[in-house]
Formats: C-alpha cells, structure tokens, sequence
C-alpha cells in the first residue's frame, strides 16, 4: 500500500494525504492510531511512522506483500511493520514456531506495540467465542 510507504519514510506528510484523499475510514483509523498508541507523542515528527504496523493489526485482512520502500530499514517502526507482516502471515497456521517466532520479535521491537497486538487478539477471541455461544452450527435434521 502506498500509504506505508509514505508514512514509513515520510510521516509528517501522512496527515495532509489523508486529509486530501478524504477517506472517512482512512481518516477514523488515524484518530484511533492515536488514541490506541498513547506511549507515542504527536508532537514527535516521526511517530507516524507506527501507522502501518498498528493498521495491519487492526486488519490484518489487508496484508501487504509488496515491497515497502524504507530509507532506513532498521529503523524500530519499520521493524515493526515487518514483524507485524509475519505475525499476521503466521497467524492462519496456528499457534506454531513460526507464530512464537514473530510475535517474540515485535515484542523485541516495542513490548507497547506487541500488548496491543495481544490485546486486539484476546478481545477478537472472546467475541469469535460469544458468537460461537450464541449461534451454535446447527445440524442437518435429515
């Protein structure tokens, strides 16, 4: 997603670009990015650049198996996204090495990061869960 990549080697622009494409779920995901990551501080030119790791957690769905243009590809937001990228593509297989392994090094990366993945998964979980309660598969009577 080109988004990614302006806000990984760009984040100050980031908020103009999304006023001007004018995207309310665009625009609703970045107020939440700042409600969710409250360790990061705004008036820092460079925490936007966690926007993509905390967008693909939100929706994972979206994955991102382009290439991400990054002028410093050791740089912690980056890093994250990356870990984030292996998190999301291990998840579908269980809780395997490859999922451990990924989950330990965005925990590496930003341990505030990693608790709100946890936290997303856990509250995911428990609605999967009530939903399973509440409507349980239903059998063929014939």
């Amino acid at each position: 997603m080109p988004l990614f990549t302006l806000a990984l080697a760009a984040p100050l622009q980031l908020p103009a670009v999304l006023a001007a494409v004018g995207d309310p779920d665009l625009n609703s995901d970045w107020d939440r990015f700042w409600i969710d990551c409250t360790w990061l501080d705004p008036r820092n030119p460079s925490s936007g650049s966690w926007f993509p790791a905390w967008y693909l957690i939100e929706h994972p769905a979206t994955g991102s198996g382009e290439a991400i243009a990054s002028s410093d590809p050791d740089a912690p937001p980056m890093r994250a996204f990356e870990a984030v990228k292996l998190v999301v593509a291990a998840e579908p297989g269980g809780y395997g090495a490859a999922l451990m392994s990924a989950r330990a090094e965005l925990r590496r990366i930003d341990a505030r990061l990693f608790r709100h993945y946890m936290n997303r998964r856990e509250s995911h979980e428990l609605y999967d869960a009530r939903l399973a309660i509440r409507s349980p598969a239903r059998s063929d009577p014939s």
